[in-house]
This record gives C-alpha cells, structure tokens and sequence, in this order.
C-alpha cells in the first residue's frame, strides 16, 4: 500500500493525542494507494489494548463503501512498546485482506532513522480468515454486557464466535479485579451494542456457553464479597463499642 507522509502524520497525530491510551482508526484506499485517515473510538480506553467501537466500525466502513473506497489498513497506536504486534493485536485482527498499521510512541524522544515518523512499515498479519461481515442490525445501542469469560483467552473465543454471527463485541475486565490490565489472568466480560444484546445471549446459549448456576458471575461474586466484608466490619466496630461500653460500667 502506498500511503503519503501527510496520512501518516494525521496517524501520528492522533496518537499523540489520545496518548496515555491507544487510539485507532481505518485507512480507506483506492487501487493499493491510501486516500484519507479516519478516526474511531477506543472502547478500550486502554493504554495497553484497543477495540475498535462498534459502531464506529460499521458506520466507518459504510462511509467508505459509499465513497467507492475499500478498506486499506487498520491502525492503532503503542504508547510503551515497539511497533510489533501483541498476541492480542492478531486475534482481535479480524480482516485478513487489510494491512495493520501500528503507531508506536515508544522512541519519540529519540527515534531512530527507520522510525523518524514514529510508525513501522506497514506489517500485514499472519490470520485465520475469521471475519464475518458485522450486521447494521447489530451495530446500535450502548454497549451492554452478554457474558464472560474466565480469562482473556476465553472471552476473546466468545467474541470470535460472536462475529461469525455478525455480532460485533468488545472485552472489559471484569469490574471489582485489580490484575494489570496486560496480564491475561482475571475475568473478561463480553460486550455487545444493545441491539445485539439478545441474538449474542441466543448464540451462546446454542453454544452451551451460558454459565450454569454453580459458576457465578465474576463482578456479582465480586459485589457479595465486598458486602460480606462489610457487614464482617460493621459487625466487628459493633462488637468493640460494646465491649468498650461494658469495660465502662455502662
């Protein structure tokens, strides 16, 4: 793909100006040359991860099938490691016949030559051919949870079960577990825009991927430990008062 200094600068930019998180965004090209840059939101708002928004997605490929374009690359920025893609960065790589372009901030106080603009060549990822074209359908409304899974690796297999539906997703770690977000242990919940919210709780349920009663959700485990703890404080503060209040001759 041939792409000009000033799409890549708008790449750079945009880092620049998302950072400490990573951002993202599409490329659209005509004939293998890069024609204009277009911003997405992180749903990550991570500084170690991204996902592109789902709504972002579908309104940004549509943008460009409209314009007579096809989708030339995804990017998305490293604010602390190479321009090298993560493990994670080729799972979540759903579209096999697009370049992945990784913006990396790591040596902007002393770039080398090959990296004087802050981004790699272009690095076209070694993939499954697992996408699934996303359903308009499925594409409005807030995000809203529809599962889990126990740790990054599951809840990145129910996402890629999701889009072959045409369901587009994306992975939170589970609120109330305070694992670095760049370990994959600790539970991941599975979000969908709400009008997915009910084809995806179908597949999952097809797939026997609903949990059963015994396997608890992880952020309401979470809720009840936090509340036994509370009630174990208030219980134990309860206990000195009237412990101090006998010693007193009350």
């Amino acid at each position: 793909m041939q792409i000009k200094q000033g799409l890549i600068d708008e790449m750079i930019v945009h880092a620049r100006e998302e950072a400490p998180n990573e951002c993202c965004g599409m490329v659209a090209g005509v004939g293998g040359t890069a024609t204009r840059v277009i911003r997405a939101k992180n749903a990550e708002a991570s500084p170690l991860r991204y996902s592109l928004d789902p709504s972002d997605q579908y309104r940004i490929i549509k943008d460009i099938e409209d314009a007579g374009e096809e989708l030339a690359a995804i990017y998305h920025s490293h604010t602390r490691s190479s321009a090298y893609p993560s493990q994670t960065d080729v799972n979540l790589a759903f579209y096999p016949e697009s370049l992945y372009l990784i913006i990396s901030l790591e040596k902007e106080e002393t770039p080398d030559s090959k990296q004087s603009s802050g981004i790699d060549e272009p690095i076209e990822l070694d993939i499954r051919n697992q996408a699934s074209k996303i359903e308009p359908e499925y594409t409005h409304g807030d995000l809203v949870k529809v599962g889990w899974g126990k740790n990054q690796s599951e809840a990145e297999m129910i996402q890629m079960m999701l889009l072959e539906e045409g369901i587009p997703t994306t992975v939170r770690r589970s609120a109330g577990f305070d694992v670095p977000d760049f370990l994959a242990a600790g539970p991941r919940d599975v979000m969908a825009p709400l009008s997915a919210a009910e084809a995806a709780r179908e597949v999952m349920h097809e797939a026997d991927l609903i949990p059963s009663a015994d396997e608890q959700d992880p952020a309401t485990r979470s809720r009840a430990v936090r509340l036994f703890a509370g009630v174990l404080i208030i219980f134990l503060a309860l206990g000195a008062v009237v412990v101090f209040l006998i010693e007193a001759g009350y």
